[in-house]
Parts: C-alpha cells; sequence; structure tokens
C-alpha cells in the first residue's frame, strides 16, 4: 500500500465531508466525485467493470430518453447528472484499492464525532436553523457523520457507540421528521444486535447496570412513539386526500398508468417523471396523467414533483432500472453478507455500517433523499467499508 495514495485518500475523505456536513458546500457531491475520478487517474487505478457497467447503463438511459423525447436536452442532462452521481461515488469508493492507515482513521474518527459535537453546541445555543438552514440539513448532517466516524472506530472502542449515539440524537431532536428518527431508532437497535451490550456490561456493578438498561428502554420506548406518531402524520399529510388539495403522493405512486402504452422496460426516460428536472422543465407527460392540476404538482408550483424516489426512479427507468438495482446492491453487499453469514472475522462496525447504510437508502426511497448530497455521501462511506472489508478478505484469504 503506497503511503502516498492512502494520505490522499485520507484527504479526499476529509475535505469532502468537512465541506457537505460543516461547510454545508452545495456542490460537495460534485467535489467528491472530481476527486474520486482525479485519484483513480492520479494514482493508476484499475476502473474496474462494475463503475464501467455503472456508467455505461446511465449513459445508454439518457440515449434512450433523448430519443423517445422525454423532456428537453437540458433537463435529460441534468437528471443524468443527478440520478448517476450517488451510485458512481458507491462503485468508484467500493473500487479503491487502497485503505486508510491506522492513524488516519484515529484522526477522522475524533474530527468527526468533534463535528458531531459542534451540532449539538448549535442546537443548544439555538444557532442551528440559523447556520444550516434548515434543521433537517442537522439532521442529515449528523447522520453522516455517525457513519464515518463508525467507518473508522475499532475493536478497542466500543464506548464510543454510546458517545456517538448521544451525539447523534441532536440532528434528530432538532429535525423531528419521521424518517430521521426511524433512522435513530434502527441506528440503535442495530448496535445493540451486532455489540451485544449485555456482554459489553459483564463485570459492572449491579447500579451501573440497573441504570443503563433503564437508559436503553426509555430511550427506545421515546424513539419508537416518536416514529409511530410522525409516521402516522406523513401518512395524513402526503397520501389522504384535504380541503382545497389532493394527496400528491398518492398520484406520483401510479405506475400502472405510468407505464402503459409499452414503456414497463425501459420506463418513461429520465426528467420525465417526479424528478426535480421534470418539474423545472415542466415534463410533458404530467399534462397526460393530468398531474397538472395537482397542488404541488402543476406547472409554476412543482414543490412535491420530487418527491417520492422509488415512483420517480421505476417511472423513469422502468424494468431495466430495477434489474439495475439489484446488480449494485449485490455488488455493494456481498462481502458484507459473506462475512456476516460465514461468522467471518471481519471487525463488527462494519456490519453496522453496511445494515446502516441500506437502511438510510430504504428509508430515505420514500422521499427524494438518495439523490441530494447526504446520499452520495452514504454511498460513498458504504463503498470505502466495502473496499476495506475486500482487503481484509483478500489479506486474510477467509472468503476464496
Amino acid at each position: 500500500m503506497s503511503v502516498k495514495s492512502s494520505t490522499a485518500l485520507f484527504f479526499i475523505i476529509l475535505s469532502s465531508v468537512t465541506l457537505q456536513t460543516i461547510g454545508n458546500f452545495s456542490f460537495a457531491n460534485e467535489y467528491l466525485v472530481v476527486v474520486l475520478l482525479l485519484y483513480f487517474v492520479a494514482f493508476k487505478q484499475h476502473l474496474g467493470a462494475p463503475i464501467i457497467k455503472t456508467a455505461i447503463f446511465f449513459l445508454a438511459s439518457a440515449t434512450y430518453s433523448y430519443l423517445i423525447h422525454s423532456n428537453l436536452t437540458i433537463a435529460i442532462l441534468i437528471d443524468l447528472t443527478t440520478i448517476l452521481k450517488p451510485f458512481l461515488i458507491g462503485v468508484l469508493c467500493a473500487g479503491l484499492s487502497t485503505t486508510l492507515r491506522a492513524r488516519h482513521k484515529t484522526i477522522l474518527l475524533y474530527l468527526f464525532a468533534a463535528y458531531m459535537l459542534y451540532n449539538w453546541i448549535l442546537l443548544g445555543l439555538g444557532l442551528s436553523e440559523w447556520h444550516y438552514g434548515q434543521n433537517w440539513e442537522m439532521a442529515g448532517s449528523s447522520a453522516l457523520l455517525f457513519l464515518f466516524s463508525l467507518l473508522f472506530l475499532n475493536k478497542n472502542r466500543r464506548g464510543m457507540y454510546i458517545l456517538l449515539l448521544c451525539l447523534l440524537s441532536a440532528g434528530f431532536i432538532a429535525s423531528g421528521q419521521g424518517k430521521h428518527m426511524a433512522f435513530f431508532a434502527l441506528a440503535f437497535a442495530v448496535i445493540l444486535y451486532f455489540q451485544k451490550f449485555y456482554d459489553f456490561m459483564q463485570g459492572k456493578n449491579v447500579a451501573t447496570k440497573f441504570l443503563s438498561i433503564l437508559l436503553i428502554v426509555v430511550l427506545a420506548a421515546a424513539t419508537l412513539i416518536s416514529v409511530i406518531k410522525l409516521a402516522e402524520e406523513d401518512v395524513s399529510l402526503y397520501y389522504m386526500p384535504r380541503e382545497h388539495t389532493t394527496a400528491r403522493r398518492a398520484f406520483l405512486i401510479n405506475l400502472p398508468k405510468v407505464l402503459a402504452n409499452g414503456y414497463i422496460l425501459f420506463g418513461r426516460g429520465l426528467a420525465s417523471y417526479g424528478s426535480q428536472a421534470s418539474g423545472t422543465y415542466y415534463s410533458p407527460l404530467y399534462y397526460n396523467l393530468g398531474m397538472d392540476k395537482v397542488y404541488g404538482l402543476y406547472r409554476g408550483n412543482t414543490m412535491f414533483v420530487n418527491d417520492a424516489y422509488y415512483a420517480m426512479y421505476i417511472g423513469q427507468l422502468g424494468i431495466a432500472g430495477l434489474l439495475f438495482q439489484v446488480f449494485y446492491w449485490r455488488y455493494m453487499l456481498s462481502p458484507f453478507w459473506s462475512c456476516f453469514r460465514s461468522k467471518s472475522r471481519i471487525p463488527t462496525y462494519y456490519l453496522i455500517l453496511s445494515a446502516l447504510a441500506v437502511a438510510w437508502s430504504f428509508i430515505f426511497m420514500i422521499g427524494s433523499g438518495l439523490f441530494n448530497s447526504q446520499g452520495c455521501f452514504v454511498m460513498c462511506a458504504l463503498g470505502i467499508a466495502r473496499s476495506e472489508i475486500k482487503a481484509l478478505i483478500d489479506n486474510t484469504n477467509t472468503i476464496k
């Protein structure tokens, strides 16, 4: 492993995560794509088949969209870059042949934990909304810092899980959104499962055990109640008809109508349905489906167009898009699954990270979070964890 390549990777992770979470930089994901590609070129790393297949699939989708005139060319190009980025970042990070040095991991762990503490301070001072613009951005920042901190843990720092969970809670207190609370509940449950805190507490006195168990029960109950309450509110807001308006997502998930007339295989094309570009450059399909009369979906007021990831993805890419999802997730998760199934001696924090990254992705498929900067960085963390596990497997010959 080259010292220069490891150091370069360290600065890529440090700079890009700092820009996204603390700097709140609008083009952090574009920056990450560029520096990763430059890294591959500078250190002559091979672009593997998954990277090439990912690029080919989305370029083919863009070509198909252009041929069927799904929208203006500029809209198709915007949609192409938006949808491609998280998947490309994921496979680029997974294809890294360089791993970070132990010293670099320690620096990043404590630095990202300090960033999470900074979020808590902002929240306590009442400055979070002023700094981030909206509190849900703080929740996203906290989630990303949590995942990257997990990435750089080691077995001698198991107590850090408790500290990280406490720091993570700042973002979710600030946000109050159901999807953020659901992620927090899953983070709590997954860490409890993998770390088996009843073993961790062995040897402690009775009072400490009792207080620890009480904290776990109270925190879990509060989180569960919050998730249920907020889920009920979201269902009512997005799916139940209301006076002066209608259910926006109920229209967006009407996929049989969208994919009718021979579009089921390849979909309606990029920038045609459910994406931000399809609202900015108003898609002709919305007129055909009668969506131009729905509040939040009509021309001039498209605030809810980009509000259901799964409907947008399937509507635009069809069965071909679903097949790509199978390929992508199979590639990204195969080392984690093999290690989990064979009970290999692979650090559990990588398994925790993989479980939470997948959970985050599927929770945010309800909305559009996978295609913003947060989604790109979740895929980055998952990809780096995959490359680290693959290196461990290759070094120890755990899996042939």
